[in-house]
Order: C-alpha cells, then structure tokens, then sequence
C-alpha cells in the first residue's frame, strides 16, 4: 500500500495515461494538418481572387468583349441586311420583269393588230412591171405562128406548135391561136402601145381581118401564161413575092399579166 501515498505510480505503458509525450504529439499532428488545409484553401482563394481582378483591370478585355458584341451585332446586321436586301432586289426584278414582259405582249399585240389592219385595208399590190424585150422586122408566113412565151419570138408552124398569134393568110388575116386562151386587143389611131394601156384594155376579139391590119396597126396581145405582146404591123408581102406574110414588130413582157392557172 505504500505506493498509494508515496511516489506517483509509474506510467501503465504507450498508450497509458501517464505517456504525456504521446498525447501531445497527436495534439501537434492534428494541429499542422489543419493549418495546411487552411493555407490550402486561403491559397486557392487568394489565387481565385488575383485571375478575377486580372481579368476585370487588364487593358483589352472590355474593348475586346464590346467589339466582339459590335462584330456580332455586325454580323448580324449584316446577316439581316444580306438577307432583306437580297430577297427586295430579286422581288422588284422579277416585278420590272414581268412588267416588261406585260409590256412587250401588250406592243406585240398592238404591232399584231396594227398589221392585220395593214393588211386588211392595203390592196393586193399589182406584179411589178418586167423589162421589155422588142423583136423587129418579123416576116410571119401564112400559116405560121408566134408564141410570145418563147425567147426569140420566130416563126412556128401552126401543126407543130401552140403559139398565141397566127396568120391564116391575106384572105382571112390574124387570129388567136387558140381560141380562149389568147386574147387581141386592136388600138386605136393614136392610143399609146404601152405596158399600161394593154393591161388595162378589154376590148378583146380573137382575129382581125386584112382590112384592119394597114401599116402602123397596133394591137396587144394577152396570153393566159401571163405574157403580154404589142404586135406593131410593119407591112405586107408584096404581090410579086411567091411568099404570103406579114412583117412585124413584137414587143413581150414576159410575166405582165396573172396566169389564167393561177386563179
């Protein structure tokens, strides 16, 4: 019993109450632990806070944001003007397109209705006049004939050939070829032999007799191929030639008068 008054009773151990130098070394751990993670976070905090005021205070950055913003806002006017004035231009030239085309069918119709009263109220204009071809001095025996229609205009016989004017000798005179087909027109003393005064004539026989074919006789001739003759009588056989003629002048315009088959 004496050690419970005497000396302090020895330590139980390590883990006794009585190791102090233990105990207070956990105390120390625990301690340097919690410090360390404070200055961790203080750090952290303080490294947080230096980034945020770096960024507010460093020159550029709110230029860069708002011209970022105006580059954006930029854009997207120009995004929208792109769009809106792409789309007008195509609208206003497809409406000045098809005005013009309104336009352009509204003249072709006028130019349309322009013609057709052109040409319901102009005439049917008349062949232009052909040049004049002229064959003098053409004997024409009796029984022979003259095709206007041929180039030159020679004699033919009657049987071998279908001409427009024959003589059938100083008994009987000039006829027509071909009855119908081939008309005389005989001018009068003084009356012009011209392109005109034949196409106009209509006087028509179809033969003459000796006693009105007298030197200087005219008369025209209508073909139905659409020639047109001036037969200009120059003078008769005289009674001591064996031959019976006529001797003649021929003037043709060929194409002067319509076909008969044409109509």
């Amino acid at each position: 019993m004496p050690g419970a008054f005497g000396a302090p009773a020895a330590p139980a151990g390590p883990n006794g109450p009585g190791n102090g130098g233990s105990s207070g070394n956990g105390r120390s751990s625990g301690g340097d632990a919690t410090w360390k993670i404070l200055a961790g976070v203080l750090g952290g905090l303080l490294v947080c806070a230096l980034a945020a005021v770096a960024f507010l205070v460093l020159p550029g950055n709110d230029g860069g944001d708002a011209k970022a913003g105006h580059g954006d806002s930029a854009d997207s006017a120009g995004t929208a003007g792109s769009s809106g004035s792409g789309d007008a231009p195509d609208a206003t030239g497809e409406s000045r397109q098809d005005g013009q085309k309104s336009g352009g069918s509204r003249r072709d119709g006028a130019e349309d209705a322009d013609g057709a009263e052109g040409t319901s109220s102009s005439p049917t204009a008349p062949p232009p006049d052909p040049e004049p071809k002229t064959y003098r001095n053409i004997n024409l025996p009796s029984d022979y004939t003259l095709d206007l229609g041929e180039t030159p205009v020679k004699p033919q016989r009657d049987e071998d050939a279908n001409g427009d004017l024959s003589y059938t000798g100083s008994d009987y005179g000039i006829e027509v070829d071909d009855a119908g087909s081939t008309q005389f027109v005989l001018l009068k003393p003084g009356q012009d032999g011209s392109l005109k005064v034949c196409r106009e004539e209509t006087r028509f026989t179809d033969s003459l007799d000796m006693d009105k074919l007298s030197k200087g006789t005219q008369l025209c001739v209508r073909s139905d191929s659409g020639n047109l003759g001036l037969v200009t009588v120059r003078g008769h056989s005289p009674d001591s030639d064996p031959s019976d003629y006529l001797t003649l002048d021929v003037t043709v315009w060929h194409g002067a008068l319509e076909p008969a088959d044409a109509s």
